[in-house]
């Protein structure tokens, strides 16, 4: 590896505020990433991934099975309990209730009393 220049300082003009500072040009290098070290951490971050789907593949759960939705029946103070367990349904059965017509169909089905009126 070539040795590094001296250091020399460079005028700046920061676009917050228009002030101008001075900036050694060793600040600027020790900033930088090289394609070495992003390399290295992709790596790592991809084997950490693999690591976790090898773990779950072993425990042999796919998904998590949630409990049934309580119907609602207009209570204010339960609508968004409601709201976040048709969500999460929503997410778990993915492609079976896909379109957004459909998951308010399968929302209503859960309604009672003064929330079907």
């Amino acid at each position: 590896m070539p040795p590094k220049a001296p250091a020399t300082h460079t005028t700046r003009v920061t676009p917050n505020d228009g002030d101008i500072s001075m900036v050694e040009d060793d600040e600027v290098d020790s900033q930088l990433v090289t394609m070495k070290e992003l390399r290295a951490i992709v790596e790592q971050m991809n084997n950490n991934t693999e690591a976790l789907d090898n773990k779950v593949q072993s425990i042999g759960v796919g998904k998590v099975k949630l409990l049934s939705i309580k119907r609602f029946d207009g209570t204010r103070s339960k609508l968004k309990g409601f709201l976040s367990q048709i969500r999460f349904k929503v997410t778990q059965e993915g492609l079976k209730i896909g379109t957004a017509v459909d998951q308010v169909a399968y929302a209503g089905l859960f309604l009672t009393g003064r929330a079907l009126e």
